[in-house]
């Protein structure tokens, strides 16, 4: 619990303002994937993967990879009649893992939300961009979202 909050107060310090759009140029080339799956009350579906390469370039400035980076941007849905909180189910995307074709494990390095902390209203969705930095020539193969009961979802990404 104290790793997601440090982990969610350094995203709100790198990225400052939210509602912002997601950079296109983080999803060279494009990449889609219809997966879906849910975990509780939330939906997850991932809609781009992308590699944008060493450099990533975002309107909060340019990160570099000490590898590549591998972008994908996850849909999170409430999947309820009521309004939950936002950190409940973005939560689950800011502790996401990225595994590649050879079952290495990677966190997420930065995290670009667009959204606010408004709760979510009964079937809203919101995306956010989860960037990870990897050694070069690695390939994603899942995004790995578990929960703190260790209920997990894994989105096969393509």
């Amino acid at each position: 619990m104290k790793t997601l909050a440090v982990k969610a107060l350094t995203i709100s310090a790198c990225l400052g303002v939210f509602g912002v759009a997601i950079p296109q140029t983080l999803f060279t080339p494009p990449a889609t994937a219809q997966v879906q799956d849910s975990l509780n009350n939330w939906g997850f579906s991932i809609s781009r993967v992308g590699y944008p390469g060493r450099t990533a370039k975002t309107e909060y400035g340019d990160y570099e990879a000490a590898g590549t980076w591998i972008a994908v941007e996850v849909v999170v849905q409430n999947r309820t009649n009521e309004r939950l909180k936002a950190v409940d189910g973005l939560g689950y995307a800011y502790s996401a893992d990225v595994v590649d074709t050879n079952g290495h494990k990677y966190d997420s390095d930065h995290i670009i939300d667009k959204s606010d902390d408004k709760p979510f209203r009964p079937g809203e969705t919101r995306s956010v961009v989860l960037l990870f930095d990897v050694p070069s020539g690695t390939k994603a193969s899942q995004l790995v979202l578990k929960d703190f009961n260790d209920n997990v979802v894994r989105l096969a990404l393509r």
